[in-house]
Formats: C-alpha cells, structure tokens, sequence
C-alpha cells in the first residue's frame, strides 16, 4: 500500500489511539482504530470502517452533552446533517451572519439557541433518516460506547461493529413490532 502523499510504503498499525480532528473537533479520540502510517513521510491516516454511523454516534454525543455547544460542534451538527449555512439559519430563524458568528465562536452561545440548535439537529435526523425509533437506537449506541471525560470523546471503534450489528438486529426489530 502506498501513502496518498508522497507516495512511500505504509504500514497498518491496530489497536491506536487515534486523534479524529479530521472531523472539525479539537476533543475526539478514536480507541482500538487501525492506522495507516507511512514509512516515509511519517503522516498518519485513519481507517474508518462505517464513517457514517461513526459521524452520527459523534453527533449523539454531543446532543446528550450537559453544557452550551462550542462554535465548531454546532459547526459539526449543521454539517452531518448536510445543511448549508443559510439554509440550517432560515430553519432555526436566525440571520445566517449570526450562525456564522455562532460557528466561528465569535458570538456566545445562549441557553435557547443551544436548545433550538439541538432540536433541529435531532428533528432533521428524524427526517432524514426515516427513523421511527431512533430513541432506541441512540440508546443502545451510546451506552455500548465510552462516556466523556473531561469535554473529551472518545470511541472505541472495535465496539462498532458490535453495536452495529445491534442496531440492525434493533431495525428488524421496529420494522416488525
């Protein structure tokens, strides 16, 4: 295999801890993750198996957090939902500069944008996904996940496709009851 950069031999390397800023936020660690790390250039890349559930599971955590979002996660939910600035700005009723402002951490956060920020992230990922029983689903992800430490997530992605085989065995479950 060769790196994506200079083009020189890469080794894989299992179980590391991994620094996920690739996903816009300062504070998440991927554990137990498989790593591609180039002999050459020494640049190290993740390999993420289902980066979609991964991005979701972060964005749960993030909901379920006990104080005001920071600019770059409010940043990260309009994103993972697939919404453009202006357009996550009509929907929650505010000026797109003042979402900018928000995002960039240039403004402060209050208690009710805060709320109405996660309400909409969770009403879109009810839309968008079809889910009639997300409740039980995000349940079951992110109790079978590590918890925060210290404004730190972190994920072990070996439970992954544990829990993913448990949500869909959850699917079945709702597509029949």
């Amino acid at each position: 295999m060769k790196c994506n950069i200079c083009g020189g031999n890469v080794e894989i390397l299992t179980e590391q801890t991994y620094h996920y800023n690739e996903c816009g936020l300062d504070n998440i660690y991927l554990n137990n993750i498989e790593t591609e790390v180039c002999q050459k250039c020494s640049a190290v890349s993740p390999r993420l198996p289902y980066f979609n559930l991964l991005h979701k599971l972060l964005a749960t955590k993030l909901i379920a957090q006990n104080y005001l979002l920071s600019g770059k996660e409010i940043r990260f939910l309009r994103k993972e939902r697939g919404q453009k600035l202006q357009d996550w700005a009509v929907l929650l009723g505010i000026d797109p500069n003042t979402l900018s402002k928000l995002e960039n951490s240039e403004q402060p956060i209050d208690i009710a944008s805060d709320r109405a920020i996660r309400l909409l992230y969770l009403a879109m990922f009810q839309i968008q996904e079809k889910e009639h029983f997300t409740t039980r689903i995000l349940n079951v992800l992110c109790r079978n996940f590590e918890t925060r430490i210290e404004k730190t997530i972190e994920l072990d992605i070996k439970q992954l496709a544990t829990i993913f085989s448990a949500t869909n065995d959850l699917e079945q479950y709702a597509l029949t009851a």
